[in-house]
């Protein structure tokens, strides 16, 4: 019976220690996983970037000043192919802080959108289950949000996302992608014509001058999308043409969407009347040597030439607020998701809007982020 009473006595004073003390190591004992304080946040980033461009406008360290914590990197792994997760330590998180995670889309988000999709929604199926939620929320740039956009259509029910924030995103097509398609279009006709003998054109003369004019304009256009940045034979270039006949954007807003998520569209748009007058003097000089291409003079009349003299990206009709190519990459009528076909057709389906003078990709974007998570 005294053996008894010893062993209670002994058993009771070590629990009455640990309460008193807590030593650090036993913290992690019971809390394998990591509790967020709001929905963990998954930030997405564009076409032919990295997850870098998050940290390069600052982003992530104002994100850690509101307590909303970088966790890790999902990025494809040889070794892996599915996702390989760079976590913090779970003791980097306090109580009342939320996770932040960002996702390395696939050879800089080139590839196959919905190739991208396929690791987004492995990567949130993982990140609820270390955060025992239900809900994530989504933060993409430019492509990024087509990619979020490819993973909410096939999970229109049983999806794990309480809102979508697309930023500069071209959701009815970007203003660089008819560069890719016209390209490979070209490509294919000049193909096809240097190996025609059989005569189909008028002379050998004429389709010998006309493969030579062609083969200069693919090569014009290869220059062309070399100086945007544009890897011109991505497959995720031409998915990003706008929606028509049945293409990739086309069947992608005409799909069901959820309509439990809050949806907001950060909208960029360049104001042509801060055109830089010395810049424009600069254009002139080059074009004076002879090199036509990278000024913005061709820049304005290659959109000009794309969208005809009377489509001007719905011009405002208060002169104050003159706009004319978006944000240099997409209009602003494309980055509004309200203007697909699915929330044009279904009243329950509607995204708010944040219009912001930028240039596409500026990092005057991160203000207009942290505005949304107030």
């Amino acid at each position: 019976m005294k053996k008894s009473i010893t062993s209670l006595f002994i058993i009771t004073a070590i629990i009455t220690a640990v309460m008193i003390i807590k030593p650090k190591f036993l913290s992690k004992i019971g809390s394998s996983r990591i509790i967020s304080a709001q929905p963990p946040i998954i930030l997405v980033h564009g076409f032919n970037q990295s997850s870098n461009f998050w940290s390069d406008i600052q982003l992530i360290s104002e994100l850690e000043k509101k307590d909303i914590i970088n966790m890790g990197n999902f990025h494809l792994t040889e070794k892996n192919p599915t996702t390989d997760l760079t976590l913090s330590d779970p003791d980097d998180i306090k109580e009342g802080q939320s996770a932040l995670y960002t996702l390395a889309l696939p050879e800089k988000g080139t590839k196959d959108i919905r190739d991208s999709a396929i690791l987004l929604e492995k990567s949130i199926l993982k990140i609820i289950s270390r955060h025992r939620c239900d809900k994530v929320r989504l933060i993409s740039f430019s492509a990024g949000g087509i990619v979020c956009r490819e993973y909410l259509t096939k999970h229109p029910e049983h999806h794990h996302v309480s809102s979508l924030t697309t930023i500069s995103t071209p959701h009815l097509g970007s203003e660089h992608a008819w560069l890719s398609v016209s390209y490979h279009h070209l490509k294919a006709t000049l193909t096809t014509m240097q190996a025609d003998d059989s005569g189909n054109f008028v002379s050998k003369g004429t389709r010998v001058a006309t493969a030579f004019t062609l083969g200069k304009l693919t090569h014009q256009l290869e220059k062309w999308a070399n100086d945007a940045g544009i890897d011109i034979n991505s497959q995720c270039a031409r998915m990003l043409a706008e929606p028509q006949n049945g293409n990739y954007l086309d069947l992608l807003s005409k799909s069901s969407y959820p309509t439990d998520i809050k949806y907001h569209c950060i909208i960029t748009e360049e104001n042509i009347l801060n055109y830089d007058w010395q810049k424009l003097k600069n254009d002139f000089a080059v074009i004076k040597s002879g090199n036509f291409t990278n000024t913005a003079i061709a820049d304005n009349l290659l959109d000009l030439a794309r969208n005809g003299i009377g489509k001007l990206d719905k011009i405002s009709s208060q002169f104050s607020s003159l706009k004319f190519r978006g944000d240099g990459v997409v209009s602003k009528f494309s980055q509004d998701l309200n203007n697909i076909a699915a929330f044009k057709n279904n009243p329950s389906l509607s995204a708010s809007c944040t219009h912001l003078e930028s240039d596409h990709g500026n990092p005057a974007i991160k203000t207009a982020i942290l505005h949304t998570l107030r």
